[in-house]
């Protein structure tokens, strides 16, 4: 992953449409995966009232530069981001941890079945970016302080990983390992990590989604 660079200025936005954002970019989670990718637009929710405009441009090296601008809606910017991506997936916006203020996720590179995210941590001034990588198949919030990352090993091997966020770190805290016994019945159970919560509750979240 690349971070080029987390500047401040001042620019102008709209405020966004229905459907579309108002300088004339879609919404990111309206578009399907695919490179190149087309400039998009994100919205946090209610309370904090951020646009995060997306553009994407080539590199010389095949991986495509996305600059993210993050604006309140009345135009004053509040942050840039830059990141260097190959994966053929679009930001999103999602409250891992349940603290009401959105992560932002950019996929950073994607192989045959698992991607690699750089997760900024959201707040109520905007987004903490994290030197820490998040790979799976999907990321999900659990409960209030959890969420879990589904990645694949191979076609009976699939794990699942659950984090907390502490000072602006991602921390692991127990991941489970799910496969198939000789009926193809699924078999879960608990790989690393902190056994309070117990391992019916990981298997039971990690198998639910």
């Amino acid at each position: 992953m690349i971070i080029l660079a987390l500047t401040a200025a001042l620019l102008s936005a709209d405020h966004h449409g229905e459907n579309i954002h108002a300088e004339g970019m879609p919404w990111c989670d309206s578009l399907e995966a695919d490179r190149p990718h087309t400039d998009c637009a994100l919205q946090t929710g209610e309370g904090r009232d951020f646009l995060v405009n997306v553009e994407y441009s080539g590199m010389e090296d095949g991986r495509e530069m996305v600059d993210v601008s993050v604006t309140q809606f009345d135009g004053t910017l509040v942050q840039t981001m830059h990141f260097a991506s190959e994966s053929f997936f679009y930001p999103s916006l999602i409250d891992l941890d349940g603290d009401g203020f959105e992560e932002f996720l950019v996929p950073i590179e994607t192989g045959n079945v698992n991607t690699i995210y750089s997760i900024s941590i959201g707040s109520e001034y905007g987004f903490d970016l994290t030197a820490d990588e998040i790979s799976g198949y999907g990321i999900d919030p659990v409960t209030d302080g959890l969420f879990v990352a589904r990645s694949r090993g191979s076609a009976v091997d699939h794990y699942a990983s659950f984090y907390t966020i502490d000072e602006g770190r991602f921390v692991l805290e127990a991941s489970v390992h799910i496969t198939y016994d000789e009926t193809e019945n699924m078999v879960c159970t608990q790989a690393t990590g902190n056994s309070a919560r117990g391992e019916d509750f990981y298997c039971d979240a990690a198998m639910s989604q």
